[in-house]
C-alpha cells in the first residue's frame, strides 16, 4: 500500500487487526496501525486493546468480541472474510 501527501511515502510498517465474533467468526471491524519513518510503533498489546475498544464502541450490543492480528495484505478488496475459530486465521467467504 502506498500513501501520498504531497509526494509518495512508504510506511515502515502496517499492522492489521480484525474484531470478530468469538462464537461465529464474523468480522465486524478492521483497523490498521500505520507507522512512518520516525514514528513510534505501537505494541501488540496496546493495539489489541485500542482495536477492541473501538469495536465495542461500534457494536455495544455484541457480547463476545475478540481481536486477531492478520498478515499485511491478507485482506483483499471486494472479498468478505470470516475468522476460522479453531485455526485463528482468515477464511475468504466470497464477494458481496
Amino acid at each position: 500500500m502506498i500513501y501520498t501527501h504531497g509526494g509518495t511515502i512508504q510506511p515502515e510498517s502496517v499492522e492489521t487487526y480484525v474484531v470478530y465474533d468469538a462464537e461465529l467468526g464474523d468480522i465486524h471491524h478492521v483497523h490498521e496501525f500505520i507507522t512512518f519513518k520516525g514514528g513510534a510503533k505501537i505494541s501488540d498489546h496496546e493495539a489489541e486493546s485500542r482495536v477492541l475498544s473501538a469495536g465495542k464502541a461500534r457494536l455495544p450490543y455484541a457480547a463476545n468480541l475478540k481481536v486477531l492480528r492478520v498478515p499485511q495484505g491478507a485482506l483483499q478488496p471486494g472479498i468478505i472474510y470470516s475468522v476460522d475459530l479453531k485455526a485463528l486465521c482468515l477464511v475468504p467467504k466470497g464477494r458481496p
